[in-house]
């Protein structure tokens, strides 16, 4: 087995003010995963006008066995799967 001796961080955060009648159709649901391939943190949160995101991965570096794999597979898809989500507004009227 090859090691995977590439440990990798990452962490973003950003607001945004929104126009006073726009607002968030839904949200999703915050994510916390904790896998031995790595973790993954996201959420999105909307108060007073300001829609906020966060979103948290860490990629462990290690020796995983090749029946690991489907494990890691799904920790990818989720992963992407939480990244490429979308949020709809409606417009309100004042």
């Amino acid at each position: 087995m090859k090691p995977n001796d590439y440990e990798k961080s990452e962490i973003d955060s950003l607001s945004y003010q929104l126009p006073k009648n726009f607002v968030p159709d839904k949200l999703s649901e915050p994510v916390s995963i904790k896998t031995p391939f790595g973790e993954y943190v996201s959420s999105v949160t909307f108060k007073d006008g300001i829609l906020s995101y966060y979103r948290k991965l860490i990629q462990h570096s290690g020796y995983h066995a090749a029946k690991e794999y489907a494990a890691f597979k799904e920790f990818c898809k989720t992963v992407n799967k939480n990244d490429n989500q979308q949020i709809a507004f409606k417009i309100i009227s004042n």
